[in-house]
């Protein structure tokens, strides 16, 4: 009955993910430049600090990146699966 719930939030659950990859993409390449601005400016720690920093956000983006199409899919398939069962129990009533 309220498949189309499922399928609204699903859709939802993606432009989040989407968006979070674009800024943390973003963000982790701000990163990168203030790495390289604070260690040639012999500031290391800040320098070390930022790299970490540009490396968790880069992290972050690929694998929001990678979770849209799962997202995604992961609900096809649960459609799929509910469509061909009732499919199955409209030819083979219990």
């Amino acid at each position: 009955m309220h498949s189309g719930t499922s399928l609204h939030l699903r859709r939802l659950a993606v432009w989040p993910a989407g968006w979070l990859a674009y800024f943390a993409g973003v963000a982790g390449a701000a990163s990168v430049a203030l790495t390289l601005i604070a260690t040639a400016s012999e500031h290391y720690v800040e320098g070390a600090v930022a790299g970490i920093c540009a490396v968790v956000l880069i992290t972050l983006s690929i694998v929001s990146l990678r979770a849209i199409p799962h997202i995604s899919d992961a609900h096809t398939k649960a459609m799929q699966a509910r469509r061909d069962h009732a499919v199955y129990r409209a030819r083979y009533p219990l």
